[in-house]
């Protein structure tokens, strides 16, 4: 039996990576958010009170370097995705001799 190589295209590899990851980071502040809602306090919040407005942007404010790390990785993963489809574009062009 032979083994068979298989090549993978660095951009593709990235790409994958940081969609995985910034997925990843989605779906753990999405639970701490989930959590969070469980504490929810609706009748304070209607009321303004303001310990619990403080101590919902508390919480918050611990969850923002999570969910901007997510946000960014998530916008570097689409920009890095444009490589592997203009990639597509110009193969299935034939090397820009026809219009795709």
């Amino acid at each position: 039996m032979t083994r068979a190589t298989m090549k993978i295209d660095f951009a593709c590899l990235l790409t994958t990576v940081l969609f995985f990851t910034s997925n990843l980071l989605y779906i753990i502040t999405g639970l701490g958010r989930r959590h969070a809602d469980q504490r929810f306090n609706y009748e304070a919040w209607k009321e303004l009170h303001p310990e619990y407005i403080q101590q919902e942007w508390a919480r918050r404010a611990d969850s923002r370097g999570i969910s901007s790390a997510a946000r960014l990785l998530g916008a570097i993963a689409w920009f890095s995705f444009c490589i592997p489809i203009l990639n597509v574009v110009w193969i299935l062009s034939v090397g820009g001799k026809r219009r795709v």
